[in-house]
Parts: C-alpha cells; structure tokens; sequence
C-alpha cells in the first residue's frame, strides 16, 4: 500500500497553515471566531449542556433547557466570550443577538454537528440512567412496605379483632395504667383460650 510511508507529522504539516480561527464582523465589532474545538473544549461543550439539562437536586431532566445552553456554549466555546451571571442578560445574548448564526456559518458544520449528536446521546444515556435509580428506590420502597405489612402481620397474628375493641375500650374508659393494660390484656387472651370470653 503506497501510504505505509506517510506518518501523522507529515500529515499534520500539511494542515499547520490552515486557519485555526476567522475574524468575524460583528455590529461594528472585530469577534475571533474558532473554525473548530479541541477536544477538550468539545467534551466541555457536551459535558455542560448536558449538566444544565438536568437538576442538580431532583435529578429531573428540562429539555427545555437545552436549545438555550446549546446556544451560550456555542458563544463561550467558540469565542471565548464569558457570558454574564445574570441569566436574562444571557438569554438576550443567545437568542436576541445574532452571534450564533455568525459563529455557526465559520465553524466547523461537521465537528457541530457530531457536538449536537453527542449532547442528544449523552441525554438520552444520563435520562436512562435516572430512571433505572428511580426504579431503584421505588423497588426499595416496596420492599419496605412489603417488610412492615410482614411485620405487622406478626405481631398481630392470634389476636383478635374482639380482643383489641375490648382493650381500646380499656383505654378509652380512663383509668389507663400500664399495669392495669397488660393485666387485662392477659386476662382477655386467657379468657378467650379457655373459651369464656365476657363482655
């Protein structure tokens, strides 16, 4: 194969003089623009939006967060633009202003794109992810539930229904001591046994 004596060097001299950035013009102003991302800048823009999609407490995944932090990573990550705090002024940035359309007509549409089919696969993965720990903790509240129907199913095994209006009458007349309950709950239960439960 005649491409066995051609090595990544060789390869990568042939593209050092390509532009890595444009400068574009922007409303009166000079904005330097990266044509593509490095890794490292690619992972973040994925790793963020995909973060920003889902709330750090609950768990829940907002979709409708998406197109939004999509849109303020294209801004930071493409121009180095810190965007403000403040997230109305953000939001005018993203969608009132044109920026991203003037970055996405110099960028790279291939690495954007395969940015954009990353973030929908990391948030489909991470949306997964979250429902099988839902199902997780639901399967764990079942089985405590399961486990105090059992328990209470002991401890009330072989006693009656007649036995606790009797002892709940004990309570209500006053009177209440904790002696007087377990003798008369004795007294009941030995009644019943032998057969001569009174009223």
């Amino acid at each position: 194969m005649e491409n066995e004596n051609v090595t990544a060097q060789e390869l990568l001299e042939v593209i050092k003089d390509t532009e890595q950035t444009t400068t574009i013009d922007y409303c009166g102003m000079k904005i330097q623009v990266k044509n593509y991302l490095f890794p490292a800048d690619m992972f973040g823009f994925v790793s963020d939006v995909v973060s920003l999609c889902f709330d750090e407490d609950t768990g829940a995944y907002h979709p409708d967060v998406k197109d939004f932090a999509i849109r303020c990573e294209t801004i930071e990550k493409y121009t180095g633009i810190k965007l403000p705090d403040d997230m109305d002024e953000r939001c005018r940035l993203a969608y009132e202003s044109k920026l991203v359309d003037a970055i996405e007509d110099v960028a790279d549409f291939k690495q954007m794109n395969a940015i954009h089919i990353a973030i929908n696969s990391a948030l489909q993965h991470k949306a997964s992810q979250s429902i099988e720990q839902l199902n997780l903790r639901m399967g764990a509240i079942a089985s405590a539930f399961e486990e105090l129907e059992n328990k209470l199913t002991d401890m009330f095994s072989g006693v009656d229904t007649g036995d606790l209006a009797k002892l709940t009458q004990v309570v209500a007349n006053g009177g209440f001591d904790e002696g007087r309950l377990v003798d008369e709950f004795v007294k009941r239960r030995n009644d019943t046994k032998g057969g001569t439960v009174e009223g």
